[in-house]
């Protein structure tokens, strides 16, 4: 997920893939769908329950939070806004079609967007979103190892990784 937001304010990122998922923040608080993301950083939900006098943590308390740590990543800076501006750069974005901390459901509507800005760029065989079985979050937390040849077996993706001079290593990446 870092990386998202690390490729959308520097450009310097020339091909972006964020292994673990994209989260629309807001999709989340207004779908219900937080509880995940909340629970993997419980304590902090916790003191703002507390702290706002209610008895349990909800989505207004999730909302609050969000804006106080991370200004703007419920809104401005958000997955449907902060995605398309990485275009025209190269971008696979790989999700875990059962994460719960990024629910894949929630990646429709920044997809959308992206896909649309790569076609206005020029650049619609330079974005592509895979969902496969795995959770990508439930692999890292049980194995911190994650084998993704399959996934990366893609053409595209890797005629742009070669095209730009990247070096992938080949214990995780099989570019033929």
């Amino acid at each position: 997920m870092h990386a998202w937001f690390a490729a959308f304010v520097d450009t310097r990122y020339s091909v972006v893939v964020p292994i673990i998922g994209v989260q629309g923040f807001q999709w989340a608080i207004d779908n219900d769908k937080w509880q995940a993301r909340v629970d993997s950083i419980k304590p902090l939900f916790e003191e703002a329950r507390i702290d706002s006098g209610k008895s349990e943590i909800d989505a207004e308390v999730v909302k609050k939070v969000w804006d106080k740590i991370a200004p703007g990543m419920a809104s401005q800076f958000d997955a449907p806004y902060s995605v398309p501006l990485i275009a025209p750069r190269p971008l696979l974005l790989l999700n875990g079609a059962d994460d719960p901390r990024c629910p894949v459901l929630g990646l429709q509507e920044p997809a959308s967007k992206a896909a649309e800005a790569y076609e206005k760029a020029g650049s619609a065989d330079k974005f592509k979103v895979t969902c496969n079985l795995l959770s990508f979050h439930r692999s890292f937390e049980a194995t911190h190892e994650l084998s993704l040849v399959k996934t990366y077996e893609d053409e595209i993706f890797c005629k742009y990784c070669n095209e730009l001079g990247l070096i992938l290593p080949p214990s995780r990446i099989n570019c033929r």
